[in-house]
């Protein structure tokens, strides 16, 4: 049996479980359950509602609750249309009151919505969206950080300079982990941007973790918006098993918005790495500082080798000039030798050449870090225009 067959299977007799403690409450006792099915974990990986209830550590009530505003949106049988915390209070096992605090697992994560009411238990409860593709298996990223957060790809290897970063980063997670503290925020200095993203993703993916780039441009000022980011993204990192790259390398941000990086710094509750072109202040939380440089010149010189192939030899001898007059970030010189390639592939090409295609490409990848630091002035006269006295 596939994973989602028995995912389904749970999710199925959970959700007749649920029923049955209506129709008691109700008084309108239906057929009994089939038989129970003896495992529904494949290859160790238990079902979605499991994994749920763990990861949030909902108690027995409150993912019975769960089920109950789900029920609905997913078709069960036997469920009222707009199931009530007044009705899980009745009818469900060891009701819990707490279970609807702001506080609590379901409300403060999100996992459930109220809809207008007379008073919090004549609500309508509604699972969210979110929840209900997680429950039915569907890997999907939650449709609100649509445009405001990306999946960042693992880097295919790391230079050993870059390497050693990584290595210090899983380090020092796990060494919080294991004291039980709380993880600190790793913040990523330097120009090297590239650089931060592999070596960010490469942690976390030693870690066994994907990673969740968000721009800090996109984190809001008022504190009530940035509170129900913090607990989306947590509520996500948490069901995808994921950690977060904050990407705080603009130079100058405005006092709001320096005070919401900050604010989200504390507030938020995972893994976090930030990066930065120089120290920021990170709130109250702990604070891992990194310096992240680029590869060495001689891990670039490699990078070229490896990256142009049999095409490094037909540059004869001018790797070592790019090497010595471009710094260049291990996706920059990929990005090079691969337009190097391509004007090989194009046609019959000499080294001189390809050479100078070469060259144009580390123009275009050291142009934007030149401009960062100096103003480009754009001439709004020409020669012609200039009159002298005869």
């Amino acid at each position: 049996m596939s994973w989602y067959a028995a995912n389904d299977r749970h999710l199925e007799a959970s959700l007749a479980r649920v029923r049955r403690r209506l129709e008691r409450h109700t008084g309108n006792v239906g057929p009994a359950a089939g038989p129970p099915v003896a495992s529904f974990e494949v290859e160790g990986r238990p079902p979605a509602l499991e994994a749920l209830a763990a990861t949030f550590g909902l108690s027995s009530f409150e993912r019975d609750v769960l089920l109950l505003a789900a029920g609905p949106d997913l078709g069960a049988a036997g469920f009222p249309a707009h199931p009530t915390f007044g009705l899980a209070l009745a009818a469900l096992d060891e009701p819990c009151w707490e279970a609807l605090s702001p506080e609590g697992a379901l409300r403060y994560w999100r996992l459930i919505e109220l809809g207008p009411g007379e008073g919090l238990s004549a609500a309508p409860l509604h699972t969210a969206e979110r929840v209900l593709h997680y429950l039915r298996g569907l890997e999907v990223l939650d449709e609100h950080l649509a445009g405001l957060a990306g999946w960042l790809p693992v880097p295919h290897s790391l230079v050993p300079s870059q390497a050693s970063v990584a290595e210090r980063l899983t380090a020092a997670w796990a060494q919080a982990m294991q004291a039980g503290t709380r993880l600190p925020v790793a913040e990523l200095s330097g120009i090297e941007m590239e650089g931060k993203r592999e070596i960010a993703a490469a942690a976390a993916q030693a870690f066994g973790l994907a990673l969740l780039e968000v721009s800090a441009a996109v984190l809001p000022t008022a504190p009530a918006e940035l509170e129900g980011l913090v607990r989306m993204l947590g509520r996500e990192v948490a069901l995808t098993r994921a950690a977060v790259f904050l990407d705080a390398q603009e130079p100058e941000m405005d006092a709001p918005r320096e005070a919401a990086l900050a604010r989200f710094a504390d507030a938020f509750r995972g893994i976090l790495v930030v990066a930065v072109r120089e120290r920021r202040r990170l709130g109250r939380r702990t604070v891992l500082p990194i310096d992240v440089e680029k590869p060495t010149a001689a891990e670039q010189e490699a990078l070229w080798r490896t990256a142009l192939g049999a095409a490094a030899a037909a540059l004869n001898g001018r790797v070592e000039t790019l090497t010595l007059q471009f710094d260049l970030s291990a996706a920059a010189i990929r990005s090079a030798a691969a337009a190097v390639l391509a004007a090989g592939a194009a046609g019959p090409a000499d080294a001189t050449e390809l050479a100078a295609t070469a060259w144009d490409a580390c123009l275009r990848h050291a142009r934007p870090r030149l401009e960062a630091l100096a103003q480009r002035i754009r001439p709004a006269a020409v020669w012609d225009d200039l009159v002298l006295p005869e």
